[in-house]
């Protein structure tokens, strides 16, 4: 899963390229493509990079409410894993 349109079309012609068999790749934001459309037990494996977007008013403490790992968001995973 990928949320920019651009990193889709890299990875995407990268595992054609390369012949790459075993990768599917999925544009969309994570939080609404995982519940909707993956079956149970359906992944092998789930690696997070940055979940959160970056805190630009240099307040520790700020909490965004676009991060991306929540209870909903664990139990999503630990459904289709």
């Amino acid at each position: 899963l990928e949320l920019k349109h651009d990193r889709v079309y890299s990875i995407f012609s990268r595992m054609v390229l390369e012949a790459i068999g075993n990768l599917c790749v999925v544009g969309g934001d994570a939080a609404h493509i995982l519940p909707m459309h993956f079956a149970r037990g359906s992944v092998s494996h789930i690696c997070i990079n940055f979940p959160e977007p970056p805190h630009h008013s240099g307040d520790d403490a700020a909490e965004s409410k676009l991060h991306l790992l929540t209870a909903d968001f664990f139990r999503h995973m630990h459904r289709v894993l």
